[in-house]
């Protein structure tokens, strides 16, 4: 097909525009209103290029405190490259992020599951 610019959008070719580096497996909210994310498939530089992937199931790091549900909405972390449980009316909740597994308080990680946007 001669109008395909990417097949299946399972990686994301992306420029670093966030002013920090970031590092293989960081989540990586984009977009005007960063409710987007993927997970960086490997190190991109301040203002590099690398991809982010889709349609994948990781651990990423969460909040320590509260705990999420199996299903929970969530939004990024206070803490760099965190992800904690998403409240009525937050902005920048991640319409593309959910909570695959349920992580208690005190834990450090949580399986999500990060859609196609």
């Amino acid at each position: 097909m001669k109008n395909l610019i990417q097949d299946g959008l399972k990686r994301l070719d992306y420029t670093n525009g966030t002013g920090v580096a970031i590092s293989a497996g960081d989540i990586v909210a984009f977009g005007a209103a960063k409710n987007i994310a993927g997970i960086a498939t490997n190190d991109i530089a301040i203002a590099g290029e690398g991809a982010l992937a889709f349609d994948v199931i990781v651990n990423v790091p969460k909040v320590a405190t509260g705990e999420i549900a199996l299903g929970a909405e969530m939004k990024l972390g206070t803490a760099a490259n965190t992800v904690q449980i998403a409240t009525a009316g937050d902005t920048g909740i991640l319409r593309n992020v959910t909570a695959y597994a349920t992580a208690l308080t005190g834990e450090e990680t949580i399986k999500v599951i990060v859609s196609a946007p």
